[in-house]
């Protein structure tokens, strides 16, 4: 027969048990939350990682387009300066021939003073070839290669000289042309004895 003492431990035993069981519950949860924030960092870390690769390729890009840039405008600043020194030499190679022989020149001599008048604007307009778009770097990658109507390589454009370039060349050029387009008249032969 069980005596109130062992009745009492007994219910004491039991509420023991449902409070280590409630506990051990409690761990599992507390477990697989631990699991579940784990996973979660482990993920923000893998997205982390991601984009601060993604932003390191974005800047090397970025680098390396810069590097192109000024490249392109170092051998535009040497083209204008090259430009410029080539105006200078002819303009003072005129103006020495001008000075040296007036009386040679006669009524060509206002044609000349013309000429060197429209030399010196020309060296005042457009100097930099970077405003220039018949001397356009294109970018790589945005740029192909031009050909005429029988398939002879012209140059390379891109939508932003395209136009400029394509200009330097004759209509017919681009278009297509025959043997009647190229074909000069010939001077006749003098008859004999008309000399």
């Amino acid at each position: 027969m069980a005596t109130p003492k062992m009745i009492y431990l007994s219910e004491e035993l039991d509420a023991a048990t449902c409070d280590a069981e409630e506990a051990r519950d409690e761990l599992v949860a507390a477990r697989e939350r631990i699991e579940q924030l784990e996973g979660t960092v482990d993920e923000m870390e893998e997205a982390h990682d991601a984009k601060v690769a993604q932003l390191a390729n974005e800047l090397a890009d970025a680098h390396d387009e810069v590097t192109v840039l000024r490249e392109q405008r170092d051998r535009s600043v040497e083209m204008a300066a090259k430009r410029r020194d080539k105006l200078s030499a002819l303009r003072f190679a005129v103006h020495r021939f001008l000075d040296s022989k007036p009386s040679a020149i006669g009524r060509d001599h206002a044609t000349i003073r013309e000429a060197l008048e429209i030399l010196e604007k020309a060296s005042e307009y457009n100097t930099n070839p970077t405003e220039d778009l018949r001397y356009h770097e294109c970018t790589p990658g945005e740029a192909w290669r031009e050909y005429d109507a029988r398939g002879i390589y012209l140059c390379r454009v891109c939508d932003t000289c395209r136009e400029a370039k394509l200009a330097q060349y004759r209509p017919e050029i681009l278009s297509g042309y025959d043997q009647s387009d190229v074909d000069e008249p010939i001077e006749p032969e003098p008859e004999v004895g008309s000399w």
